[in-house]
């Protein structure tokens, strides 16, 4: 089920399309939201993330509630070590987790099976302005007519990119 109706969209942007075709958008939006952002957060249920760390700080996709447990892998062979909480420090309202004592560097790959914020109205929001983007996106970018007319579009990716930002502490 999609965080976003059909009538959620119609009720913000003006537009000719057809409910099919508004929710076809709603769709393709919000499944490239999930692969840039995560899977949408409850503040309940625990998501599982992946991490290659470059130094002795992680950063989630996500700000956390909680977290339920961290895995560190110092190769790739699939031998993993549990940590203790007291093995790392779990920056409040932050997607940061920084490596204890201060200074280690985490393993190659690090497991978090955390729980994300509830972010669910801030998701609508960005799903429904990314639709109205994908509506109100002209098919060419610039056109001159005679030296008489001339039109240039907005930077449309601009836009988009800054709506992804609003959903990650990450450059994304």
């Amino acid at each position: 089920m999609t965080l976003v109706s059909v009538e959620q969209v119609r009720q913000r942007v003006q537009t000719d399309l057809t409910d099919v075709a508004i929710q076809d958008l709603i769709d393709n939006e919000e499944e490239e939201v999930i692969r840039r952002a995560g899977v949408h957060g409850d503040g309940v249920v625990s998501v599982t993330e992946a991490i290659s760390p470059t130094s002795s700080n992680l950063f989630l996709k996500r700000p956390f509630v909680s977290i339920t447990s961290i895995t560190e892998y110092q190769a790739l062979d699939g031998t993993g070590t549990a940590l203790d909480t007291t093995d790392y420090y779990a920056w409040p309202g932050q997607g940061r987790i920084e490596r204890l004592p201060r200074g280690t560097i985490w393993g190659q790959l690090v497991s978090v099976v955390y729980v994300p914020i509830d972010d669910s109205a801030k998701r609508r929001r960005v799903i429904i302005e990314l639709v109205r983007l994908a509506i109100e996106q002209p098919a060419m970018q610039a056109e001159s007519v005679a030296a008489e007319y001339s039109y240039t579009a907005g930077d449309f990716e601009a836009k988009r990119r800054d709506l992804y930002r609003r959903l990650s502490f990450q450059e994304i």
